[in-house]
């Protein structure tokens, strides 16, 4: 059952994005069920220039998935952005897995109208489309009109070195976040600001981990509203500094709008960390079951004063986060299945 994992990013044990951890997991499981596989990068970063995104992104694999089509079974693609050779692959069998369904809100604009033309190409040539969540399922199927049978839904296995390690909670406010619109980051810096101002919280600070468009426009929000001294952007924290980071952090707070599965709130809840969000997100409620809901700028930050202040409230969320955050370590056994049944 030989497999090729078609990955956007190199697969590392340390990646910290979605599709990283996602993709490790992946080729975890296939070498605990033993199965044959390699991987093909497709390295499409603008950032990198154009000429290497060209070679790295296209010609490169262009070649290397034509030479690996003979003898192998099954193409996968890791995520919606890697299937852009599917209709080449005839006699081959394609999966491609979606964790969210995409929006011109959602890319930078010079990739959105290249993420629009890949997402039609998995959706349309693929075997099989995995949805990471019931709501990203039904998210498929509305925007791209496909049949339900298409589609299996295999939720994402959360990362094994995500748990508590029992060390002191600092006095930082964290986020876990691509500083993208959806991601509504600048929301949060806004509730950080209110709960300083209206609570006398002045000892807390706001770590804000991950980069992206944003960047820029959301540390001069920070310096407009005068907490450049309390708001702290880092990056490229591997996977045991941001398990560290998970359990310092007194809360995790997940101001996005938009999420195909939410991996942040339950690594969160793994650590012993409560999270915080925004009620009318699109975020799968299975997922968002232990958190702790607001209702906007204003709520977000009272909910985090009332964790803050009343121990025993802090400790039930924090035990039923945790509980429930371990129900989803299971293996990822439908995807073998699912391999297994492409395969025959």
């Amino acid at each position: 059952m030989k497999t090729v994992v078609l990955l956007r990013k190199p697969k590392a044990s340390s990646a910290t994005t979605g599709v990283g951890i996602y993709t490790d997991s992946v080729t975890r499981l296939m070498d605990e069920n033993s199965i044959d596989y390699s991987e093909i990068e497709l390295r499409m970063d603008l950032q990198e220039g154009f000429v290497p995104m060209l070679t790295d992104g296209f010609i490169r694999p262009f070649f290397q998935i034509m030479a690996a089509r003979k003898g192998t079974k099954i193409f996968h693609s890791a995520d919606d952005f890697s299937c852009f050779f599917f209709p080449l692959m005839r006699g081959n069998k394609k999966i491609v897995t979606f964790h969210h369904v995409t929006s011109s809100k959602d890319k930078d604009v010079r990739f959105h109208p290249a993420w629009r033309l890949t997402s039609w190409i998995g959706v349309r040539w693929a075997d099989k489309v995995i949805a990471i969540s019931e709501q990203t399922c039904n998210e498929i199927q509305s925007k791209y009109r496909v049949d339900k049978s298409k589609i299996v839904v295999i939720s994402n296995k959360l990362s094994e070195d995500m748990l508590t390690l029992g060390v002191e909670k600092k006095r930082f406010i964290g986020c876990i976040s691509t500083l993208m619109p959806r991601k509504n980051v600048g929301s949060l810096i806004k509730a950080f600001k209110e709960f300083r101002d209206t609570y006398g919280m002045d000892d807390y600070s706001l770590k804000i981990c991950g980069k992206g468009q944003e960047e820029e426009a959301l540390k001069k929000l920070v310096k407009d509203l005068g907490l450049e001294e309390k708001v702290e952007f880092i990056s490229n924290l591997d996977r045991n500094e941001l398990a560290l980071f998970y359990n310092e952090a007194s809360i995790i707070a997940n101001p996005s709008m938009h999420e195909g599965f939410g991996r942040i709130t339950l690594e969160a809840q793994l650590c012993s960390t409560p999270v915080v969000y925004f009620k009318n997100a699109a975020i799968p409620r299975e997922v968002m079951r232990c958190a702790v809901p607001s209702e906007d700028e204003k709520d977000f930050a009272s909910k985090m004063y009332e964790l803050l202040t009343d121990s025993e409230l802090y400790k039930k969320v924090v035990e039923e986060g945790l509980e429930y955050a371990r129900s989803f370590q299971g293996q990822q056994m439908e995807l073998i299945n699912l391999y297994r049944e492409l395969s025959l």
